[in-house]
């Protein structure tokens, strides 16, 4: 299923004409979460492709060397993972907020996002399978990673939209939908400055505008995660 978002067409760079940026997405996925919030936000137009995740189309998976989502189409160009799509589309359009101007401070938003996805995403999906998974030596872990977090995030200033804030936003709202089950939103309020932060984050309109319903995701994550263990 497509969708177009209709607005000035972006400049396709490989031939001086004019094309839609096409995203391959699936509403309720995080990952893809981040680039259509992202789109949003930047006034970018995009074309929408709707993806069954349990029914992957062929003419995607042509596409796709993952079969994952989200995909960028740019004319003739192809780019896959979030992170990498969205830097893309910041410095497409100039996006002069995406990361800090100090260097330091800049490889250390990049570095949050790496452990974002390495360590606190591990802990969330591995905890909804599994609340005994997040003991005593794993919560020490995982608040170190959120203490790093939090120090990043404090030398940033008061100023939230970056691409760090789009790129953790979109699971912690699912987390917060999902605290019942995961103890890692639990962790975050022993860090209350950090949980501001992620509040504020989540709440970017673009981000807010881009939501999946929530009722229709708790119950696609409770079918595919809550208390099934992980494949071997």
């Amino acid at each position: 299923m497509s969708y177009t978002f209709p607005n000035e067409p972006s400049l396709d760079h490989s031939n001086g004409g004019y094309s839609m940026l096409e995203v391959y997405s699936a509403h309720g996925c995080p990952f893809a979460h981040r680039t259509r919030a992202l789109l949003t936000y930047l006034g970018v137009p995009f074309k929408l492709h709707e993806i069954d995740l349990d029914d992957r189309d062929p003419d995607f998976l042509k596409l796709s060397p993952t079969g994952r989502v989200p995909l960028l189409v740019d004319g003739d160009f192809t780019l896959y993972e979030s992170q990498i799509i969205n830097e893309y589309l910041a410095d497409l359009h100039d996006w002069d907020a995406a990361f800090a101007d100090d260097p330091r401070l800049r490889a250390r938003q990049r570095l949050a996002i790496k452990q974002w996805d390495a360590k606190i995403l591990q802990a969330f999906y591995a905890s909804l399978r599994d609340p005994a998974w997040l003991d005593v030596e794993r919560r020490e872990e995982v608040g170190r990673e959120l203490d790093e977090l939090a120090r990043t995030i404090e030398q940033m200033g008061p100023e939230v939209e970056s691409l760090l804030a789009f790129h953790v936003a979109t699971h912690w709202a699912r987390m917060v939908w999902l605290q019942s089950y995961t103890g890692l939103p639990e962790l975050v309020d022993g860090r209350p400055q950090l949980r501001e932060w992620l509040d504020r984050a989540a709440r970017i309109p673009a981000l807010l505008e881009t939501l999946p319903n929530r009722e229709a995701t708790v119950r696609r994550y409770e079918h595919r995660y809550v208390g099934q263990q992980a494949a071997a």
